[in-house]
This record gives structure tokens, sequence and C-alpha cells, in this order.
């Protein structure tokens, strides 16, 4: 046993003396490798490679990898395949290999089907060197019998790589179709408009290029040794084309040229792409055109710069010409998908076309044109089968038929109406179908009358229509040129109108007018003529003290009063509302309710509330509105009463130098406070002015209608007035007539008054049309009118100059007001030389006359939103026998007294007799209730509302509803025509 165990030990040790001896000598190893061990890059030193036994090139390297198995290995040759960075053969067996040691052989092939290339490997690693010969053979596919199916044009992306200069890029198409020899297995390959660095070479066309199949839907071509005629630079070129070849698979192709061209120059050639549809692509075309011919129509011709909409496969194409008479080139580009195209002139970007039709519109209202006719409704259209695109034709045809009218200046003819007895319709929408004959359709919203319009007609004019057949004549209706004669006659029978042909409606001169009056009169749009009666009541400088103006509605609705969110509605001490708050938070304040109002400074006043309160600190009184809540007094409780039961508040104080002012009541202290409010009043102490009015009831007498063929169909403002002859007139602005804006205009009425129907019987025109009253300055929008009165004979028209739109509609800015003076009643105006300022306090202004005293109440420009309190009114009298166009025959008050000749007196807001969002004011003075009236709308109450007093420079109420718009939607800015016995306001009122 011991002998045993000492052989043992011997052994081992001699075994790793041997060891230590190989480490040190760096031996190769004695076992047989695997494939881990030659796992590596091999370059340089390490690689000794020959492909169809010559030595590698420069930079050639050989990565072995791991195959899946244990007995294989893959190789990536890198720069050994011509033409190929990269190449991979895979799965290379691997053996072991045996001499005096070792080492490791590797052998295998593949064939790569789009190169049409067998690569073979043979090899070893052998003490960390490999050793390997690369043998390429071409494989030779199979032959194809129909290359048809690569006929195609391929679209990609071509990269040109010239020697000497920078590799370039662009989009390139490459077209494949029928070789001219062999065909079956032939093909033909050409690139078009071929050009590199600026240097066009033309065509390259490579005829007969073999194509063989080298797998399923893989096809690969080659050629080489051709000769190229091209065309450089305008010099007849042959440019060697060394090599072309490539592959197409499952219609994506990849192409490599090698051209060499004069003999130095290389150019490398390369593309991808893929199987291109180029029936969508758009091709230049040029239509020769030939206008219509219309017997006893207008002469037709093209002129440079027209237009045709051509419509293809794709859409609406435009094509222009730049010449000129009855035949024309039109130029521009087409899909040629069809052999059909069909034509519109004049060109529309928006027109369609859709089973074959278009629509078009012929309108209703054409202006007139000597000779000829509105180009506006003009319309022919064309179709042609396109057999070649050597100059192909369209032959245009008219789409309306033409009504010839000759008219005489003489006359002062202003509009010629045609209308279909039948009710056929002849004017508007219409679908054209465009094919080898066309036809014209009506569409259902179109007219069966049209309007010839100008300025005394002289000539012949063309009215476009619609063909038609009119199976009961028709209607002619004509105008003079103010709208107030007209002449009618009737054609019986059956008509034609026929598209591209003309009827002449006749020759007229000396025509026999009788007065016009129009059988549909129409409503003008947004006026109301309004009616509110009144009664007695008592004076209160407050709004709506008992808020009783809407009961059934949420406190806040409608109101000047500021009322906490918290408040709710009980029952009122007078009337059904009062308003309650519970203490909220103890030891804070909370206001119950607060208003506004104007204060006279260092006048005595008297205020008085009913009131209740709960057990905690409740407060009320007047405290001035300065930013800092000085309190011009205030009472406190509870003391003051007993719980719950309602008890009169009053106290006295005075003003101070304050012009404003919050009446307020609140509520701090203990929690289960409260405090119920009702009935507040504020009066001067020295108020002597007698009953104040209250509102009774307001209702819509009716509207205004046209009678005249003048049709308004929008307006801005409206001011009636009664003229000199007893008959009421009206300045309208931002009005549209007849589809013709205007800033402004006057319109005359027959009414002497509006208790009965008020109709507008005439415009004041010039010329035929509408003659504003002034038209708008240097930087100026709009004229607008505040109000007009007659005054010694004259009328006057007070105006602003409004400057900017904005996109506020109740704030606004002025240059100026004015007035603009008639002595003719309204027909023609001048304008005043004195003006007010833009941003002074009399920019709109509302006018009466008592005795011998003109008052005018103003206000800043705009009307002021909900939240606006600084739109405030003042007060200003001019004697009657002074010019009351001059600014400086005016008094202005200034809070305390009248100034004479100084609007600026009134630039400070002690000189406001109201506060709070106001504007467009009328003044009235009712004699029933011995009472002046300041009217205006209020977006706050939504309406129109109205302070009264005693005299202008009064104390004026607190703002009281006259008409809301649950009445009529949008009034504003009243015109005041008559205060009747009763006290009753007639009114006409424009809305919103």
């Amino acid at each position: 046993m011991k002998k045993n165990l000492f052989y043992l030990f011997v052994a081992i040790c001699t075994l790793s003396f041997f060891t230590a001896c190989k480490d040190d000598d760096k031996q190769a190893p004695d076992v047989p490798p695997t494939t881990e061990d030659i796992i590596a890059t091999y370059s340089g030193d390490k690689l000794t490679a020959t492909v169809n036994g010559q030595p590698q090139a420069a930079g050639a390297r050989v990565e072995i990898l791991q195959a899946t198995g244990d007995d294989a290995v893959n190789l990536k040759l890198y720069n050994l395949i011509e033409g190929q960075t990269e190449f991979t053969v895979p799965d290379v067996d691997f053996e072991v290999g045996t001499k005096s040691i070792y080492y490791s052989k590797l052998s295998g092939s593949t064939t790569d089907e789009l190169l049409g290339l067998t690569v073979a490997v043979d090899g070893k690693v052998d003490e960390g060197v490999l050793t390997l010969a690369v043998t390429t053979t071409e494989a030779p596919g199979d032959p194809i019998t129909n290359a048809s199916d690569l006929y195609a044009t391929y679209k990609g992306t071509m990269q040109i790589d010239v020697t000497g200069m920078e590799t370039t890029s662009s989009e390139q198409r490459v077209y494949v179709s029928e070789a001219s020899k062999n065909a079956a297995s032939n093909i033909k390959l050409e690139i078009k408009n071929f050009a590199f660095q600026k240097m066009e070479l033309g065509t390259i066309s490579v005829d007969t290029i073999a194509v063989t199949k080298r797998g399923t839907n893989i096809y690969a071509f080659k050629a080489t040794g051709r000769t190229l005629d091209l065309d450089i630079a305008g010099t007849p070129t042959k440019v060697n084309l060394d090599q072309i070849s490539g592959t197409i698979i499952d219609g994506a192709m990849t192409l490599s040229l090698d051209l060499n061209v004069m003999q130095s120059l290389i150019v490398k050639v390369g593309f991808n792409g893929n199987v291109y549809d180029d029936t969508n692509d758009p091709v230049a075309l040029s239509f020769l055109a030939s206008v219509p011919t219309v017997t006893d129509g207008p002469a037709l011709a093209w002129k440079a710069g027209d237009a045709i909409s051509v419509f293809d496969s794709k859409g609406n194409k435009q094509f222009s010409t730049t010449a000129s008479g009855e035949q024309a080139a039109f130029t521009g580009e087409v899909v040629l998908g069809n052999s059909t195209f069909s034509a519109l002139y004049p060109y529309a970007s928006d027109a369609s076309l859709t089973g074959g039709k278009i629509s078009v519109n012929i309108p209703a209202t054409q202006e007139g044109v000597a000779g000829s006719y509105a180009p506006a409704g003009f319309y022919a259209v064309a179709y042609t089968k396109l057999n070649s695109t050597d100059d192909p034709a369209l032959s245009f045809t008219n789409v309306p038929a033409f009504l010839k009218i000759s008219l005489s200046e003489a006359d002062g003819v202003g509009s010629v109406k045609i209308t279909a007895k039948n009710g056929e319709k002849i004017a508007g929408a219409a679908d054209v179908t465009i094919a080898e004959d066309i036809a014209v359709e009506a569409g259902t919203s179109a007219e069966a009358s049209i309007t010839l319009t100008g300025n005394k007609l002289n000539g012949t004019f063309y009215i476009l229509a619609i063909p038609q057949t009119l199976s009961d004549g028709y209607t002619i209706s004509m105008l003079n040129t103010d709208n107030d004669m007209m002449y009618v006659k009737e054609v019986s029978g059956s008509v034609e109108l026929t598209a591209n042909a003309t009827l002449d409606l006749g020759t007229y001169s000396s025509i026999a007018w009788t007065p016009a009056v129009n059988p549909n009169p129409t409503t003008v749009p947004k006026l109301s003529l309004i009616q509110a009666s009144f009664k007695e009541g008592e004076f209160n400088v407050l709004s709506e003290p008992g808020f009783e103006n809407y009961p059934s509605s949420a406190l806040s609705y409608r109101t000047n009063w500021r009322i906490d969110a918290a408040a709710t509605a009980v029952e009122g001490h007078s009337g059904s509302v009062a308003v309650t708050l519970p203490n909220l938070t103890p030891g804070k304040f909370f206001d119950v309710a607060k208003q506004c109002v104007a204060l006279r400074p260092n006048t005595d006043y008297n205020y008085s509330v009913w009131a209740k309160a709960g057990v905690g600190g409740v407060y009320n009184g007047v405290r001035a509105f300065d930013g800092v809540g000085q309190t011009l007094n205030e009472i406190k409780g509870p003391t003051w009463a007993p719980n719950d039961q309602w008890t009169n508040l009053a106290l006295k104080f005075n003003s101070k130098q304050n012009f404003y002012g919050d009446v307020f009541a609140g509520i701090w202290g203990d929690p289960g406070g409260y405090f119920t409010v009702d009935d507040f009043k504020l009066i001067p102490a020295n108020y002597a002015g007698g009953p104040s009015m209250d509102p009774s009831s307001a209702s819509v007498l009716g509207t205004v209608k046209n009678t005249t063929f003048s049709e308004i169909s929008s307006l801005g403002k409206a001011v009636m007035w009664k003229g000199i002859d007893g008959k009421l007139r009206i300045a309208l602005s931002n009005i549209t007539v007849n589809g013709t804006h205007y800033d402004n205009a006057i319109a005359i009425t027959d009414a002497e008054d509006i208790n009965g129907a008020v109709s507008i019987a005439s415009f004041v025109k010039s010329e035929g049309a509408l003659a504003p009253i002034m038209a708008p300055g240097d930087g100026e929008t709009s004229i607008v009118p505040n109000a007009a009165f007659t005054l010694n004979g004259k009328t006057y028209l007070h105006y602003y100059a409004k400057t900017g739109d904005g996109t506020d509609a109740n704030k606004w800015t002025a240059s100026s007001a004015g007035f603009l003076v008639s002595e003719d009643d309204g027909k023609t105006w001048t304008k005043s030389a004195g003006t007010w300022s833009g941003t002074g306090c009399f920019v709109e202004a509302g006018f009466c006359q008592k005795d011998n005293y003109i008052y005018m109440a103003g206000s800043k420009a705009g009307r002021g939103g909900s939240g606006d309190m600084w739109l405030n009114m003042y007060v200003a009298r001019s004697n009657a026998s002074s010019d009351i166009t001059d600014p400086t025959q005016w008094e202005y008050f200034d809070g305390t007294a009248w100034q004479s000749g100084n609007e600026q007196v009134c630039n400070i807001k002690t000189c406001c007799i109201t506060v709070g969002c106001a504007g467009e004011p009328a003044l009235v003075y009712n004699p029933k209730f011995n009472r002046f009236m300041m009217i205006y709308r209020s977006n706050v109450h939504g309406g129109i509302v109205y302070r009264d007093a005693d005299a202008v420079d009064g104390y004026w109420s607190g703002e009281k509803i006259l008409a809301d718009d649950d009445l009529a939607s949008g009034i504003f800015a009243p015109s005041v025509l008559e205060v009747t016995a009763n006290g009753d306001l007639l009114m006409a009122v424009p809305q919103l």
C-alpha cells in the first residue's frame, strides 16, 4: 500500500514538471482544437489569402464566427469578392488536421443568387494564422422565355460617383422595355435626361441585355463592352459602357453602371428603386381652343391671360394662353389616364366634374356692360376625345342663353328685370352636362327672374340666362335710376331660351313711365317701433331699490346691485323680494348688497332702508367709492331693532368732495346672525323736484316696411326724425342695399307718425345710387348718426366719426363728433366746421328742446360691457338762437354750475350726472310728467333703460327698465318720435 502511494506521488510531480516547461516555452497544444479556439478576426500578418489564385487585395479581412453546430463555422470575407465589401460563406466545415501537431481545417461553398456567383473557400488555421484560398465561379442561372413581366418604370434614388468629384444623388427613373433582338430573353434599359455635375449626357439607352432567372422572382441582367452615342453639351460623343448589371426582385431594382467618358472620366452609377406607375404623372399638353360664335350675339375672342379648367382623370387642371383671337393655344399639364377631356371657361380652382356634370351659377343680378354681358355669369364648355398629343382641339360652346335688349340713356333706366311668368328658373345655380352635346339643368335653388342693373343704361346689353322653355312667356319690368318710376311689358306664349343663342327682347326709347310701387314690400331688418307708458312714482337716486325687477329670477339677474353669492331672496318688506345673508364666517365682514350711485359733491342726502337682523354685528349706510372705503355715514346694529322685526333705518350725511359712492349693507361677528334688507332710499335733502316716473308698460307697435325696390338686407344704427314737411326720415348706418354696402344713407317715408304703418317710400340718391350722408375721412371706418332734429327751418344730424372696429361690439373709438346740416329737408348735407373731441364726453349724444334751449346729453365713445362703470352721462345746453354747430356756443355743466365755451370742463369725473354703463343716449322732455328723460341701452339690464329728472342739471333718478330684450332682442339707441298727451313715448329702436 505504501509503495503504490509513492509511485502516484512521483507521477503527479513529473506531470507538473512537463506542464510548466510547455507553458514557459509556448509550445503548440498537443490536444485537438475546437471551433471555439479559432473564433477571431484575421488580417495583416495573421491572414494569407488568395482569390482565384491571386494574392489577397489590400485591406482584406476575415472573421470566423460560431455557426449553429460544433463542426461548422461562418466566414465573413471583407474586400475579397469583387464589388462586395462584405460577403458571408455560411456553415463552413470544420475538422481537425494533424502534422507534427494539431491544426484546424476549413472548407465550404455558397451560391449568391443575386450576384450570380458561387464562392468556395478552402483553408486552415495553424498557430493563429489563417491561410485561405477563395475561388469564385459564375452561377449561370436559368434562361427565361419571356422578359415582358419586367417591363415597367422603376423610380428610386440614383447615386453618381465621378473620379475626382463629389458623389451626388437624385431621384431618377429607369425604363425597362422590349429589346430589339431576342425579345423573349432580353430587355432594353433607358435612363432619360441623365446628367451629373451640370453636365447633360442625354438618354442612356442599352439594348439587348440578357436576363437570367436565379431564384423565385429573382432576375439578373448584365452586359459589358458596349459603346453609347451620347450628346454632351451639344456635341455627339462616344462613351464606353464597361459594364451594366443589376437585379430585379419582386418589383425592386438594383443597378450599377461603369461609364468611361472621353477616355478620361470614370463614372460609376448606382440605382435602387421600385416599380412606379407613371400613367398618373402629369404631362405638358397644349389645346388649340376655339371660341363659340353666337348669331346676333356679342363678339367673343380669347385674350392673353385667359385661363380655363381642363378636367382629366385626376381632377381640375389650369390651362392658360398668352395669345388672343378666335383661336388660341392653351397650355398646361394633364394626366393621360384616359383619352377624353372636358373644359370650362373661365378657370375656377374649386370647380369639379362629377358624373360628367359641373355646377355653375348665373347671377340673378347682373351689372350692365354696354355691347357685352356681365362677366361674372358667363361660362363656356368643351369636350374632346384625345387621339394624339399633337395639337388636340377644344371647340367651346356657351352655357347661357343671351337676352338682348337695347336702351336709351335719355330714359334713365336703372334696372331691367326679366321674370318667367310661369315660374321657370332662369337664374342661379345650374348643372351642365359636358359631353358631345351639352345640356343645362337649373338647380333647385335657382330663381325665376334676372335683374340687369346700371346707371342710366345706354346701348345694347346681353343678359345671361339659364337655357329654359318659358311655357307662358315672360315679363319685362324696368325702374328708373331713382326707383320711383316703372315700366312693365308682358310677352305671352311659349318662348325658348337656348344655350349659345340670342333672344332679342327689343329696343326701348321714350319709355312711358308710371309711378313705381313694389308690390311685395319687404321688412327693414332689426328695426322695431315701440310704445312705452309710465305712471307717477317716488323719486330715488337708487336703481331697483326693492329688488323687484325680476322677482322670479336669481338676485344677481340684470341688476345694478352687487350681491353676495351666498345671499338668498326672502319675502320682502314691500313687494315680493328682500335680500338676506347669514353670518358666513365669524369675525369677517361680508357685504350683503351694494350699489354705486352718482353724488353731487358737498351735498346733504337722506338715506334709509328697511331691515331686520338676528344676533350678530350688522351695518349699512353710504361710503365713498374712492378705493379706500371712506365711510360717509353708517348705521350699526343690532341694538336698533328687536329681533326679526322690520325696522326703518334712516340717517343724513354730506357727500363731502365725493362725486359717487356705494350704498351698502353687510354683516360680521358671531355665528347664527343674519341681515335682511329691502326698500333702500337715497334722495338729496333739498330735493323738491316732484314725483318721478315709473314704467307702466311697453309694446311693439310694428316694424318698418320698405315699398321701394332697393331692398335692405342688413343695417347698423337707425336714427328717425320728423322732417320739415312732416314726413318721417331715417338715417341708416352700415347698411347693405341690393347686395351693396353703404356707410350711411337717408330713407324717406310717407308716414307722419308711427301710430300707423311706416313704410320707406324712397331713398336719397345720386345718379341712381344711394347717396351717402358723409364719407369717412382718413383713418376713419364709418360715420355714425346719433340724433336728428329740425330747428329754424334746417335739419341737424349729429354724428361721430368712428375709428377702428376692434373685436368688442360694445367698445370703439372716435376721431371727432359734430353736426351735418341740411337746408333741403335731408336730401343734401353740409359738414359744420366745429367739432367735439373724439375722446371727450359728447361723442355720442341725444338732444331735446325746451323753452329757448337745446339740451344735449352726451357720453364718451362706446356702449360698455356689463362690468364697465365709467361710460357716464354729461349734459350741456345752448340757446336755440345760437349756432349750435359750434361747440364754443354751448354751456357745459361741471357738477355745480354751467360753464361757457369749453367742453374740456367735463373731462373731470365730478361733472358726470350719472354713474354706470351707459352710451348712445336719447334725451326727451315729457310734459305730462314735467320730467326730462335720458334713455339708453344697459347691457347690465339687457335692454333699454331710462332715468328721469325735473331739470337737465338736476338730480337724476336711478335706472328703470323701459323695454328689455324679452320684448325685442338687442334693442339700443332709441329715436323718440313723439310724446303723446298721456305721456307715452313712441320711438323707433334699432336692434343689435
